[in-house]
């Protein structure tokens, strides 16, 4: 997103609160400057953690990795995870996961 307002950040602040309640955690990445901006002025970040607040998707998945270690064993490191070809992440090491075909092949 590229800019939110407070009633969005309610919104977001709501469904915050609503996934913590459901015992599972919101991990968000990649905000932009003014929504970064007003989530740290409105402190945000006690809704979900700053550990939950990612600069990348990377940074994001690795997190989702690190709280959620059951769902790894269903999408290992290096697996396409998206639609585009920056979509790929490279196995943390050799032994970690196969490197996949170029994205046009794996959709097809």
């Amino acid at each position: 997103m590229t800019a939110i307002d407070s009633t969005g950040l309610q919104a977001l602040e709501s469904l915050a609160d609503q996934v913590h309640e459901s015992g599972r955690e919101l991990i968000l990445c990649g905000a932009r400057e003014q929504p970064s901006r007003l989530m740290r002025q409105a402190e945000f970040q006690q809704h979900i953690g700053p550990e939950n607040m990612c600069i990348s998707i990377a940074d994001a998945l690795s997190r989702a990795r690190a709280v959620y270690p059951e769902a790894s064993k269903h999408h290992p490191v290096g697996t396409v995870w998206g639609r585009r070809s920056t979509d790929v992440l490279e196995p943390e090491s050799e032994s970690a996961a196969p490197k996949l075909p170029a994205i046009a092949k794996e959709i097809t």
